[in-house]
């Protein structure tokens, strides 16, 4: 295995988007909306990014249906990992999204320049930042994720770091591809009734939304290197889950990925 030193290099620690407290104090669905545990035996993980906005009235069914895959894991051979990522494209169409971010509007407009992307649409499904669909389509989400247990991956590993609110991210191997390596946190059981805009009254109730990503290597080799959490999810919670991906730098696929709850959770 390669050194610490080995596995970050050329890093920069670019932080893409991060939040050190919520954004708005929000109700939620309960402690009872917490992340399924790890995967056990042949499942492999797979992770379907939903591009998504509280200003789109579309976009409800298809949070709805990611969080209905991320809990009844329906998918031989797949272990589900949702990402709800919040545009701010909608925020001036009467109601701001509490959880939007321009780092996710340009996140997604560097898929939307990808061979087989349609460009900026809400709801958008990126299954392995492989495919894209209509997020609300469900047999084709289905497929794609089927589509992806078939494909070649390196999984890392998350594990506690050496200290209080840290922790360790190994690969075995090194990626035959340049691959970043990032650090995503999410938060579940959020929900809002937004008071304007095309959802204005309505109730929504979120699949895990991502609070805060991180890129930690630029270019990941075999080996272990330490992140820091953000500080308002260094502590153990039972709706907070921590996400590793190893994505290739050029397609932007994800070549694997590995969760488990917050620090110490």
């Amino acid at each position: 295995m390669g050194s610490r030193r080995d596995f970050l290099a050329a890093a920069g620690g670019v932080l893409l988007a991060g939040c050190d407290a919520p954004p708005r104090a929000l109700p939620r669905n309960g402690p009872s909306m917490r992340p399924p545990a790890p995967p056990r035996g042949d499942r492999r993980p797979v992770v379907v990014e939903l591009f998504s906005s509280e200003g789109c009235s579309s976009c409800p069914p298809a949070d709805t249906l990611l969080a209905s895959l991320v809990t009844e894991q329906p998918v031989p051979g797949a272990f589900i990992l949702g990402l709800e990522l919040h545009v701010d494209y909608w925020d001036d169409l009467g109601w701001k999204d509490p959880f939007s971010s321009a780092t996710f509007t340009a996140w997604q407009r560097r898929y939307a320049a990808r061979p087989g992307h349609r460009g900026l649409f809400t709801p958008e499904a990126v299954i392995a930042g492989r495919w894209s669909t209509v997020g609300t389509d469900r047999d084709d989400v289905v497929a794609a994720i089927e589509r992806a247990t078939r494909e070649p991956a390196t999984v890392p590993e998350i594990t506690d770091g050496p200290d209080a609110g840290s922790i360790a991210i190994t690969l075995r191997e090194t990626p035959a591809r340049r691959a970043t390596l990032e650090l995503v946190v999410t938060e579940w059981g959020l929900s809002s009734r937004p008071d304007r805009g095309e959802n204005r009254g309505a109730s929504l109730r979120h699949a895990p939304v991502v609070r805060y990503v991180n890129q930690i290597a630029d270019r990941a080799f075999a080996g272990s290197v330490t992140a820091r959490m953000p500080p308002a999810f260094a502590a153990p919670a039972p709706n907070v889950e921590t996400v590793a991906l190893l994505r290739d730098a050029e397609s932007l696929a994800i070549l694997g990925a590995a969760s488990r709850r917050a620090a110490g959770g």
